[in-house]
């Protein structure tokens, strides 16, 4: 009896969740893409956390799904890789990849005559830390760079249960000649790798850490009246709280929480995770195909497609998810599309009721 007690403990020890170390190599690389799904259920549980815990998160729905593609440092405006594609003269901003900025509101500074426009981070994977070494916004049609004068740190690696690790950053952006005027950027992120264990989500169960993270940011810009002084305006920033399940060689979080601060109260404001495409046929059974050239394109466009109907939709999409241009199948003459755009990364996406498929393209 006692040996049998003891081969089913070795039986169940064998399926119990491993606490993992996240290091380097499970974070993206400059051309990666992943597709994630986002849930409009908020009701799930941050709160409970520990060693082994296993968090169930397999029943929830997909409401909307999107691709996230981590570009590549040299896909950049050729004035941003000057300062974050330059090993030489900026080893300390040199960066792997680029993303588009979702999370600031730029449009106060409208009001004021100062057009923010395709605002992307900055992030460099290095053996010992993930960082946000800046961004790139283009302000009233010109492209400028911001190195952070002190660097955010999003991960310490390699990363383990129980690691603390706080990053204080500060970016001070000149917008002249653009505009006469200052953005500026302090931001304090307090981490700490406060469980491990199994997550589920509808994608699949994973030996994963989980991270809490709370950001407090504050962003303003100063504008500047000629001769006669000047005002600084504060964009609004809440307190956000992140919540990251790590897991090895998945390369995005498995899965994420976003909540902000409101009045001392947790908020939930979104849930995604890691996914499969969904909804639509697969590529490969239904044969489909997307080719476009030349690539970078100005002015005109060649576009290849198999496998879509007369009724499918092509639509150019910028970096932010607007979209900037569309036409119908059924319209485009010769395989040719006169584009509109301002130069720039988009995504080229073909769609109809089954299926999509989605390309980038860079205009000159």
């Amino acid at each position: 009896m006692k040996k049998l007690v003891y081969v089913l403990a070795l039986f169940c020890a064998n399926w119990a969740s491993a606490q993992i170390t996240i290091t380097s190599a499970d974070f993206p690389q400059g051309g990666d893409t992943t597709i994630t799904s986002s849930t409009d259920d908020l009701n799930v549980d941050i709160a409970t956390t520990g060693a082994d815990t296993f968090w169930d998160f397999s029943n929830l729905n997909v409401s909307t799904q999107r691709i996230d593609t981590f570009y590549d440092v040299s896909d950049a405006n050729a004035v941003f890789q000057l300062v974050f594609n330059n090993g030489f003269t900026n080893p300390d901003y040199e960066s792997t990849y680029f993303l588009p900025w979702n999370d600031v509101d730029f449009s106060m500074a409208d009001q004021v005559g100062l057009s923010i426009e395709n605002p992307i981070l900055f992030t460099k994977v290095a053996s010992d830390k993930i960082e946000t070494t800046g961004f790139g916004i283009v302000a009233n049609g010109i492209p400028i760079p911001a190195s952070s004068d002190t660097i955010d740190m999003q991960y310490q690696l390699p990363l383990n249960y129980s690691d603390i690790w706080n990053s204080n950053s500060y970016t001070n952006l000149d917008l002249n000649p653009a505009f006469d005027g200052i953005f500026r950027r302090y931001q304090q992120r307090n981490s700490v790798v406060d469980g491990w264990g199994q997550v589920a989500t509808p994608y699949g169960t994973f030996d994963a850490l989980r991270v809490r993270s709370v950001i407090e940011a504050q962003d303003s810009v100063y504008i500047s009246f000629g001769g006669f002084g000047g005002q600084w305006i504060e964009l609004p920033t809440p307190t956000t709280i992140e919540y990251t399940w790590l897991a090895n060689g998945q390369k995005a979080p498995v899965f994420k929480v976003t909540a902000q601060d409101l009045g001392g109260n947790e908020t939930i404001t979104s849930v995604e995770f890691k996914d499969k495409k969904r909804d639509f046929a697969s590529i490969q059974e239904e044969g489909l195909n997307l080719s476009v050239y030349p690539n970078p394109a100005k002015g005109e466009l060649n576009v290849q497609l198999e496998g879509f109907s007369p009724e499918s939709v092509i639509s150019l999409v910028d970096l932010q998810g607007k979209i900037v241009q569309s036409w119908h199948l059924s319209e485009v003459t010769q395989n040719k599309l006169l584009l509109n755009a301002e130069p720039g990364l988009y995504h080229l996406v073909v769609r109809d009721q089954q299926k999509e498929l989605i390309q980038k393209l860079v205009i000159e």
